[in-house]
């Protein structure tokens, strides 16, 4: 976790790109890709503002998650409260268990999932993801470079991984849908 001037903490999944904006006037994060959990600092004066490429998402105190994943931004809210803005002026006001969807449709609202920012502590938790999506999943957490050279069934996968863990699920995922892996030095190819 980094730690913000005002008190703010912020955890990273691996691969996030996150430019952050703190002025005397504003506090603001720029999330690029990737996903970020915060515990935010009450600042009633300077509000924290998360934008992704679909949503503003704006917060005064409080612990939530940002993620942008498959074409869209997800926002979860795990205590306090947090305003959610996508362009065209929708907006909605999410509290303690609610999560939003922003994408091209719109803002829809749904359950946090419990496990939604797993890897915050330590777990990767797939479900229902093709297996090219599981291990481009994976692939975030390891220190090599993955390179998939053939087509991949597209069949479901559902299972937990440890982060630091992300090669060895790789080869077992790579055994039990007869892939092969070869690791020249800083790569892990699949064919």
């Amino acid at each position: 976790a980094q730690s913000l001037s005002d008190g703010t903490e912020i955890s990273a999944e691996p691969g996030t790109v996150l430019d952050i904006e703190m002025t005397p006037h504003r506090r603001g994060l720029v999330l690029r890709s990737g996903a970020i959990f915060l515990d935010a600092a009450e600042d009633a004066n300077r509000p924290l503002q998360v934008l992704t490429s679909d949503a503003v998402v704006t917060v005064v105190g409080t612990r939530f998650g940002v993620a942008i994943k498959q074409n869209s931004t997800q926002v979860g809210v795990h205590s306090g409260m947090v305003d959610v803005q996508v362009d065209g002026g929708q907006s909605e006001r999410l509290t303690p268990g609610q999560a939003a969807r922003i994408d091209v449709s719109g803002l829809s609202l749904f359950p946090l999932r419990a496990n939604a920012f797993s890897w915050k502590d330590g777990q990767i938790v797939l479900e229902g993801q093709t297996l090219a999506e599981a291990l481009d999943t994976i692939a975030r957490y390891s220190a090599r470079r993955t390179l998939i050279l053939r087509s991949l069934p597209e069949e479901s996968v559902n299972a937990v991984v440890a982060v630091d863990s992300a090669d060895e699920a790789i080869d077992a995922l790579a055994r039990d849908y007869e892939l092969s892996v070869f690791r020249p030095p800083g790569f892990t190819i699949i064919f």
